[in-house]
């Protein structure tokens, strides 16, 4: 059982935000709107959310409410599959979010598309015209079925009982008769080539000759003529090859081995680099040592500053302390010049090195070794490429020579052949294609039975015979409670013919009913194809719209029909814009400003 339990919705067709329905809340509601409020949008909304699509092919961007200033919609809907509940969410903005949820666990797939599928398999019904017809019924609906030719009203039967596989296999089997068809018409011909064979060479007497040994081509000689002018065709380009390859293997003829072969010279413990900015450092404070020297040198009777007089002899022991330092300083700097020369020599034996075997890669990179180590010369090419062809031609000619005989000589005895070897193989093939031919006729034969068998008058007929009985039934149980009239269906050929039988049991046509009479056959008629869908496809359905379908009813045959649904195991909504019942519970449907909303009655 497939219970709807709940819709919600905002911004969808002419509703504004936050509406809820419940769908499961009576047996019988009365959904009452005047026309264009959106009495029709609910089994629409139903459907999109369900299958992604909807029975009057509205766009998704239409299903928008636009006058309501606001951009997409949402839908949800709940409902129950097998005691397990489950949920729907849909919305539609900028981007499609689509969401599954089974007891409150999302179940969704990565794509829209596999989630449509999963909730199919959930719900049961996989033919979105089928559950259409299971959820929502215009009045319309059956009275195309009730007053169709009766061809018409034959091949709605076949989509009804999904009879659909029948008409199928008819026309494989349609297809297969033509294929077998055309193959008797090959075997015949064939038969009629050998026996017209047969007697034309049954009496051949001829002596076969041995075929000449064929001389064999040297196929290389092709290949060095190709090789030899794609050379002269590229001959300026290789030739400047083989040039940069020989100034490559001489550059690396060159070079010093001990810079490649070897390994590098190891790092200094100090780089030159270090080394200097300590020299730097020496030498300032050289020069800050001379400069004091100078200085005290150059000091005489008063000194400038404190105006006192110089004490010579402590002169004489600063100038020594400051002459020990640049001494220490010059020993220290000598060594540092040292270790910097040593230091710069090694690194430059390193980067010699480097640059060395850097060089030593990009020539092996560069050489090519298939090239020649002399350049090609164009003339010289040009000879050994005619003295080929001069070969291959004349081998060629004694090649053909000895073909032409051949053939000669096997046409001779291919005559012989058949009359020695292929007259009791034909004979053989002959014996073998009677017999293929009478199996192909006998399998036509049998074919053309199953395209008979499962044409509209063969097992489909049968089919909807069995049915009809069952749809008849159901909808002259209704038509016992709504009216007097009983109808019964009679199947001929093609064709489904449809009888009206009054109280007395004259029979009469849909077309000599009055509008009441004929909306009480109708409602019959659409509860009945109803409960026929609803076995079909093995899924039970709570949820009936019936749009409509009492305008022509008097008030007994409404009250009639209301108590027919009060008995249904259903929730059947009643969609109207005018007739009301006074026990059945109302919900209203209100319109404006262009903007619909809900409002319980």
């Amino acid at each position: 059982m497939l219970t709807l339990k709940k819709l919600k919705w905002s911004n969808c067709f002419s509703y504004g935000d936050n509406n809820e329905l419940e769908l499961n809340a009576a047996p019988l509601t009365q959904l009452i709107g005047a026309n264009g409020a959106g009495k029709t949008s609910i089994s629409l909304m139903i459907q999109e959310i369900l299958y992604g699509k909807n029975n009057k092919n509205i766009k998704k961007q239409d299903i928008t409410n636009n006058k309501s200033g606001k951009k997409g919609y949402n839908i949800c809907l709940f409902f129950e599959k097998d005691d397990v509940d489950y949920s729907v969410h849909l919305t539609r903005t900028t981007n499609l979010k689509f969401k599954l949820y089974q007891e409150d666990e999302d179940i969704s797939s990565h794509t829209s598309l596999n989630t449509y599928k999963t909730l199919a398999e959930i719900i049961g019904i996989d033919d979105f015209k089928v559950f259409c017809q299971l959820i929502y019924q215009h009045s319309t609906d059956s009275l195309d079925f009730l007053t169709a030719t009766d061809t018409n009203r034959k091949k709605f039967l076949i989509s009804l009982l999904q009879l659909e596989r029948y008409t199928e296999l008819h026309e494989h089997f349609k297809d297969k008769v033509k294929i077998v068809a055309s193959d008797v018409s090959t075997l015949t011909g064939g038969i009629s080539t050998i026996e017209s064979w047969i007697e034309n060479h049954s009496k051949m007497d001829m002596i076969k000759q041995d075929l000449l040994e064929v001389p064999v081509i040297d196929t290389t000689l092709s290949v060095q003529i190709n090789k030899i002018q794609e050379d002269i065709n590229n001959i300026n380009s290789i030739n400047k090859k083989v040039v940069a390859n020989n100034q490559y293997k001489k550059d690396l003829n060159a070079l010093d081995p001990n810079y490649y072969l070897n390994n590098a010279p190891p790092d200094p413990i100090n780089g030159s680099g270090t080394i200097k900015n300590s020299l730097s450092v020496l030498n300032h404070d050289a020069h800050s040592v001379q400069a004091v020297i100078r200085k005290l040198e150059n000091a005489t009777g008063k000194c400038p500053q404190c105006m006192q007089e110089v004490d010579e002899e402590a002169k004489t022991s600063m100038l020594k302390q400051e002459q020990d330092k640049l001494d220490k300083i010059v020993d220290k700097t000598k060594v540092l010049k040292e270790q910097y020369q040593e230091a710069f020599d090694i690194e430059q034996e390193i980067r010699k090195y480097e640059k060395t075997k850097a060089e030593f890669l990009r020539l092996n990179q560069l050489i090519d070794n298939s090239l020649p180590a002399k350049t090609l010369d164009k003339n010289e090419l040009a000879f050994v490429v005619q003295r080929l062809k001069n070969k291959l031609a004349i081998q060629t000619k004694e090649r053909d020579e000895v073909e032409k005989k051949n053939r000669e000589i096997a046409a001779h005895n291919s005559k012989v052949d058949v009359v020695k070897e292929q007259l009791v193989e034909m004979r053989k093939n002959l014996h073998e294609k009677t017999i293929e031919l009478t199996e192909k006729e006998n399998l036509q034969n049998i074919l053309e039975l199953l395209k008979k068998t499962f044409s509209t008058n063969g097992l489909v007929s049968y089919k909807i015979e069995s049915s009809i009985k069952e749809l008849e039934k159901k909808i002259n149980k209704y038509l016992a409670e709504l009216t007097y009239f009983q109808i019964y269906f009679k199947l001929s050929g093609e064709k489904l013919n449809i009888e009206v039988l009054d109280d007395v049991g004259n029979a009469t046509s849909m077309s000599n009913l009055s509008s009441g009479e004929r909306a009480r056959v109708n409602l019959a008629t659409l509860l009945g194809i109803r409960n026929i869908l609803s076995s079909l496809t093995n899924t039970k359905i709570n949820l009936l719209f019936l749009d409509e379908l009492t305008g022509s009813l008097d008030a007994e045959g409404k009250e009639k029909f209301t108590e027919i649904l009060l008995n249904e195991d259903l929730n059947t909504f009643f969609v109207s814009h005018e007739w009301t019942h006074p026990l059945v519970p109302q919900i209203n449907i209100i319109k404006e400003n262009n903007i619909s909303r809900i409002e319980n009655g």
